[in-house]
């Protein structure tokens, strides 16, 4: 008997693995925000990281870096500094900054 057969085996025989299903506030996938780089000055976030332990939901902090670095919201409906966190909603369906929900980003410095 093969070592992939007798897994395979041992695997069905005492259920597999479980998968994790990950729901609400902790789960936005990162695709949800597209960054675009389409304006003046605009380039890669310096940084992108999300924190799904410490709060009740997940928060998404992306930094912008360079000579007065901005940072446009949802095709320059808004400009923050150079940092912005958004959080998970509850439904795990968007990213949220100030009430808003955050399909666009973009990093610009000049």
């Amino acid at each position: 008997m093969s070592a992939l057969f007798a897994a395979l085996l041992l695997i069905g025989i005492i259920g597999g693995v479980e998968s994790v299903t990950c729901t609400g506030c902790k789960c936005c996938a990162q695709p949800l925000i597209t960054k675009t780089l389409t304006g003046n000055g605009a380039h890669a976030f310096f940084s992108d990281t999300t924190d799904t332990t410490t709060g009740a939901c997940a928060v998404r902090k992306l930094v912008c870096k360079g000579p007065m670095a901005n940072i446009e919201i949802n095709n320059k409906n808004g400009v923050v500094g150079d940092t912005i966190e958004v959080t998970c909603n509850a439904a795990g369906t968007a990213w949220t900054y100030a009430g808003t929900v955050i399909t666009k980003l973009e990093c610009a410095s000049f």
